[in-house]
């Protein structure tokens, strides 16, 4: 006789968490709410998708008094409690007959890693040689593509992150996406992060902090690149080192920038190219840091690391000026040792900042003097008055009051008659369109003019 299975005891009912509302605060960012609501800065996806329709399309711009719904925040409220299943009679199953398992296919030799050192052969450059660890130009492409759009995820968590530290996460989480190892070793992996909360000791901890100890943007600029190629064919490698002008067209997506504050060598300053248009524009990020300490010194309880700042400069402006032209304090243009080299391009003619001159503005003009009238008493005027061609017979006597003529006798039909244009004494300014910010890069949150 089959034994009946034995009935397990009912569950206790879980509550089950509803969601709940709250009202964005002033400077609230999604990263922001999540920590406070959800514990954890990393889920404001969560809040976005689930608000889409009060935020709309950009999920940076939040405006105060929005209420937002907190998925999984709310009062619970008792699941169902479970049916117990009847209980089944227990049938003999048949004897099982294992299946042999065939041997896994060995990678022929258009796929897999016939070299064995760890990089597929369709990103490996040499992928019969282990000693060449350079990147095939399909690798490199597919970094260049990442860049941008991983900066600006990254903003869109509110992350804070310092100039090297973020050039050396780029490379990082593109080795782990497509499965690649980190060529600068696995310690440069190795990030601290802290968040509100959590802060490990270091100040105003608003978004997910990422720290790498042991990295800085001297050692990335000597150690892990390269100077660009000359793409296009003038003679410069990225930039002229007579006149510090940057060769717009020797760069692309994925080169540094690095750059020598103090002049004494040593580099201090990393920004990131993530996008070149073709008339030469390019847009830039970067990662930073303020130095809270009076006296100069850089200490872990002073360092206040910044959110990603962005700008889009374009030549001939005084933006583009100060990162790319003359006297900019460049150490380098360059790109990391591993990748490829850009493709032939086409030459970008640098178009030089020209200062507005300081002109004195000019005075006012003196108002023109009014003739004295010929003589005549009466405008008497009979018959039609023609608006477009006034009658030159109309004679005038005594004083002619310019803002308020006196009103002239007409008999029979008189056409309407348009005013002359106002006299205007002064200085009329044009109406100047109002430029916007330099710095508001759209997918960047909360944008930081940088003067370098």
């Amino acid at each position: 006789m089959p034994t009946p299975i034995p009935l397990r005891p009912t569950p206790r009912p879980v509550p089950t968490p509803t969601a709940g509302k709250i009202a964005v605060r002033p400077g609230d960012t999604l990263s922001k709410i999540a920590s406070r609501e959800l514990g954890d800065a990393g889920r404001w996806r969560e809040i976005y998708d689930a608000n889409r329709g009060v935020i709309g399309n950009d999920p940076a711009k939040l405006k105060a008094g929005q209420k937002l719904t907190i998925p999984g925040k709310g009062r619970a409220t008792p699941a169902p409690a479970p049916v117990a299943p009847k209980p089944k009679p227990i049938q003999p199953r048949p004897p099982v007959t294992p299946t042999p398992v065939p041997p896994r296919p060995q990678p022929t030799n258009g796929s897999g890693d016939r070299d064995g050192d760890g990089v597929a052969d369709r990103y490996d450059r040499s992928p019969d040689d282990a000693r060449d660890k350079r990147w095939s130009q399909t690798a490199t492409d597919e970094f260049t593509a990442f860049v941008k759009d991983h900066t600006l995820k990254l903003s869109f968590m509110g992350v804070e992150i310092d100039c090297a530290d973020l050039a050396i996460k780029l490379l990082g989480d593109f080795c782990k996406k497509v499965g690649l190892p980190n060529p600068m070793g696995a310690a440069a992996d190795k990030f601290q992060v802290y968040e509100p909360g959590r802060t490990g000791g270091l100040p105003n901890v608003e978004g997910p902090n990422y720290f790498l100890p042991g990295f800085g943007a001297d050692q990335l600029a000597k150690s892990y690149t390269k100077n660009v190629n000359d793409a296009d064919g003038n003679g410069v490698r990225g930039w002229d080192r007579k006149t510090g002008q940057v060769d717009a067209a020797d760069l692309r997506p994925g080169d540094i920038l690095f750059y020598d504050w103090e002049q004494d060598g040593k580099v201090n300053h990393t920004v990131n190219v993530l996008e070149v248009h073709p008339d030469g524009s390019i847009l830039l990020g970067w990662g930073t840091y303020d130095n809270l300490a009076q006296d100069g010194n850089v200490k872990w309880k002073n360092l206040d690391l910044s959110p990603i700042q962005g700008v889009l400069i374009t030549p001939g402006t005084e933006e583009y000026e100060k990162w790319m032209g003359a006297g900019n304090n460049l150490w380098g243009v360059r790109r990391y040792d591993w990748t490829a080299d850009k493709e032939a391009s086409p030459s970008i003619a640098y178009k030089p900042y020209v200062k507005p001159s300081e002109e004195t503005p000019p005075s006012p003009p003196t108002p023109a003097s009014v003739p004295a009238p010929p003589a005549a008493v009466d405008a008497a005027v009979q018959g039609t008055v023609d608006a477009t061609q006034p009658p030159a017979a109309v004679q005038v006597q005594g004083t002619v009051d310019v803002v308020q003529p006196a009103p002239a006798q007409v008999q029979g039909t008189v056409d309407a008659v348009q005013p002359a244009p106002a006299q205007v004494q002064g200085t009329v300014d044009a109406v100047q369109p109002v430029p916007a910010p330099r710095s508001q890069v759209q997918g960047f949150v909360d944008p930081v003019e940088r003067n370098p």
